[in-house]
């Protein structure tokens, strides 16, 4: 009896010991983006491995939560159904509610078009012909979109996702598509062999600088600008640990409050 009662008493103590030491889950969403999110990589991209680091730092366990378009993800993180959502770029739209994190990433937005599609961005303001941009909902452009718009012959459409913008490119029904470089091309890569063979990204970035991708939290969590915090100082350390000097956030404009 005695023993029993010893037995017990052992495992009742390591289970408590487990208990406290599970860690908190943290649910981000996240949209196929490679090479940044990838269902396809190991890790699953680029900008998630960096953030599993950042989590691993703050003892919290991260879980991905996928989404087929940003549309959706940003739906439930509003909502506060979610802890935050991961790749965007800040503008005073989300700002009102969303709170930022320092850059996890950066994106370098540039025209897709095809091959034998021969125009010059740097004189783009008077086209001979009507030219139609594909877009991606809830993206954000920056001033420069704006001044597209301005433009006459210009059309812009918007597209649930990137991947159906490149096939609208690809059988033409519009003339470019506006998308970062890196993910563009990780795109095109993944596509079948005529879409591979005849799409190309232009030489001229759209946007001059590089844009900084962050985490956004909901406003509707609890201590939200707290969270935020904790989560950019785990993400300085890890940024010197994994010598990520690019990242700085004093290389980026900051988000308006």
């Amino acid at each position: 009896m005695f023993n029993f009662i010893i037995r017990v008493l052992i495992l009742s103590y390591f289970g408590f010991i487990g208990v406290c030491y599970t860690q908190e889950t943290i649910k981000i969403a996240v949209t196929d983006w490679p090479p940044y999110y990838s269902k396809t990589d190991r890790n699953g991209g680029q900008q998630l491995e960096l953030l599993q680091s950042v989590f691993n730092e703050l003892n919290l366990q991260l879980t991905p939560v996928w989404y087929r378009t940003g549309v959706g993800a940003l739906v439930k993180v509003k909502a506060g159904l979610l802890d935050g959502a991961a790749g965007w770029e800040c503008n005073k739209e989300r700002a009102v509610d969303f709170v930022f994190s320092d850059p996890i990433g950066f994106e370098q937005t540039t025209f897709f078009h095809h091959k034998d599609f021969d125009f010059d961005w740097s004189h783009f303001e008077n086209p001979d012909r009507e030219i139609i941009i594909g877009i991606t909902a809830r993206y954000a452009y920056g001033d420069e979109l704006q001044k597209l718009l301005a433009i006459d012959k210009v059309k812009v459409e918007i597209a649930g996702t990137d991947r159906r913008n490149l096939d609208l490119l690809f059988h033409r029904e519009i003339d470019l598509f506006l998308l970062d470089k890196l993910s563009g091309l990780a795109l095109i890569n993944q596509a079948h062999e005529p879409l591979k063979s005849q799409l190309v990204a232009h030489s001229t970035p759209f946007r001059h600088t590089k844009v900084a991708i962050r985490l956004l939290v909901p406003r509707a969590k609890p201590n939200a600008q707290q969270f935020v915090d904790q989560f950019n100082h785990a993400l300085r350390e890890v940024i010197k640990q994994k010598k990520l000097a690019h990242l700085s956030p004093m290389l980026f404009t900051n988000c308006p409050s």
